[in-house]
C-alpha cells in the first residue's frame, strides 16, 4: 500500500458514511466535501418528509412546530397525545437536517446520496447500497459513525436495550462489510468512543459495543492489509447528545468536551497522514473516576464498604435457602481493585490461597463490611 495521502481522500472518492446525514458524522461529511468534493453515500434510520405537512410549512422553531402541530389535529378532530406530537415534529426537525447536509455537501462541490435504511437490516441495507454503487461506483472509503445510546444502570437494562446499542455498532459494521468490495477500499474509519476504552458508568452496553469495535480495528487491520483502518475513541463532543445537564456532569469531572471544529479537524488530519501506526487512537479526555486514590504507603489499610439490597438486586439471586449471600467473587473483586486502586500501574497477576473462612449472610436492607490489605514485604527466591 501506498503511503501517500493523496490515495485515501480525493475528488473521486465513493464515501459511505452511516450515521452520516445528522449530527457529529454529517459535520465529519461536510468538511471532507469542503476538501476534497468527492461521492457521498450517507446513511440513516430517519426519513426525508417531502413534501413537509402543512402545519409544518414555513415555521422554524420547536416550540412554534409543536403548537401548530396541536392546532392543526385539533381542527381535523383528530386525537393526538404529547408523545405523537414530539414524534411528529421530531421527524420534521430530523427531515430538515438531513436536506440541509446534503445541501452543504453540494455546495462544497461534492455529489450526495442519502439512503434510508437501518444498518441492522442487513438485506434492505445492502440492496439500498448496491443501487448507491451502481450510480456512483465502487465504494473506496466508509465512515461507521451510527450509534444508539440507552445509559441507565446495569440493574435496570433490558436485554433489548444492549441488543439496540451493540447490534447497531457491531452488526451494522458487519453488515456494511458485506455490501461492498473491501477490496476496492482505500480507508475504514470506525466511530468508537473513550466508554469503550475507560468504561463509564451506566454505559455497560455502549463500552462493550466500543470496545468490540477497538478489537475489531485491529483485526481489520490485518485482513485488509490495502485499507488504512481507524478507529477513533471519541470523548464527549460540544453538540449532539451532550445535553446542559450532561455537559455540567462532564464538567464536575473535569472531562474536557470537544470543540466541533478540532474534532473534525482530527479526522481529517488522520485521513491526510502518511503515518501507519495502531488503528486504534484517542481524541479527547480520558473518562477519570471520581475518587482518586493516592499509593499504597502504609502497611495496613482499612476500607469501609456499605451494601444496598435495592441498589443491588443482583444479590438477590445469590441465596442459602431464605438467606441472602454475598458471591465470594464479590468480595476477591473488592479486594483486587483495593489493591490495584492504591498501586497505581500495578496489574493483578493471580490471587492464591484465597478461601472462604465464613460466609457474609445478608439479612437487612444494608449491611457494612470492612476490607483489610496488609502489605507483605518482598522476598528474594
Amino acid at each position: 500500500m501506498t503511503s501517500d495521502h493523496k490515495a485515501l481522500m480525493d475528488e473521486n472518492a465513493v464515501l459511505l458514511i452511516s450515521g452520516g446525514a445528522k449530527g457529529i458524522t454529517a459535520l465529519c461529511a461536510i468538511k471532507i466535501a469542503e476538501t476534497y468534493r468527492g461521492r457521498f453515500i450517507l446513511i440513516g434510520r430517519s426519513s426525508i418528509i417531502d413534501p413537509e405537512p402543512d402545519w409544518a410549512t414555513g415555521i422554524m422553531e420547536k416550540a412554534e412546530l409543536q403548537n401548530s402541530a396541536l392546532s392543526y389535529y385539533k381542527q381535523s378532530g383528530e386525537k393526538a397525545t404529547p408523545k405523537l406530537l414530539q414524534k411528529l415534529v421530531g421527524e420534521v426537525i430530523s427531515s430538515r437536517e438531513i436536506q440541509s447536509t446534503l445541501q452543504q455537501i453540494r455546495e462544497h462541490g461534492g455529489e450526495v446520496m442519502y439512503i434510508s435504511s437501518d444498518v441492522n437490516n442487513k438485506e434492505h441495507l445492502s440492496d439500498q447500497i448496491q443501487l448507491a454503487v451502481s450510480q456512483f461506483g465502487a465504494v473506496t472509503g466508509v465512515i461507521h459513525g451510527a450509534g444508539t445510546l440507552a445509559d441507565k444502570l446495569i440493574e435496570n437494562k433490558k436485554g433489548l436495550d444492549f441488543d439496540r446499542v451493540v447490534g447497531t455498532k457491531i452488526n451494522g459494521l458487519q453488515n456494511i462489510i458485506q455490501s461492498i468490495n473491501v477490496d476496492k477500499l482505500r480507508f475504514l474509519v470506525l466511530f468508537s468512543s473513550v466508554a469503550g476504552f475507560f468504561g463509564n458508568a451506566g454505559q455497560t452496553d455502549y463500552a462493550i459495543a466500543n470496545e468490540i469495535l477497538n478489537k475489531s480495528a485491529f483485526i481489520l487491520n490485518k485482513s485488509l492489509p490495502n485499507c488504512r483502518v481507524i478507529c477513533v475513541n471519541w470523548g464527549p463532543w460540544d453538540a449532539g447528545m451532550v445535553s446542559p445537564k450532561l455537559k455540567k456532569i462532564l464538567a464536575e469531572r473535569k472531562i474536557e468536551l470537544i470543540s466541533t471544529r478540532s474534532g473534525v479537524q482530527a479526522l481529517l488530519d488522520e485521513l491526510d497522514s502518511n503515518l501507519q501506526g495502531t488503528p486504534q487512537i484517542v481524541v479527547g479526555s480520558p473518562i477519570k473516576p471520581d475518587i482518586e486514590f493516592r499509593s499504597f504507603r502504609s502497611d495496613r489499610i482499612l476500607l469501609h464498604r456499605r451494601m444496598n439490597l435495592e441498589r443491588n438486586p443482583f444479590l438477590n439471586d445469590h441465596r442459602i435457602g431464605p438467606h441472602t449471600v454475598l458471591p465470594a467473587t464479590c468480595a476477591a473483586s473488592w479486594l483486587v481493585d483495593a489493591c490495584q486502586s492504591f498501586n497505581p500501574g500495578y496489574s493483578l497477576y493471580r490471587i492464591k490461597d484465597f478461601k472462604v473462612l465464613k460466609g457474609i449472610t445478608i439479612d437487612d436492607k444494608d449491611f457494612d463490611c470492612d476490607i483489610e490489605l496488609n502489605l507483605i514485604p518482598e522476598q528474594n527466591n
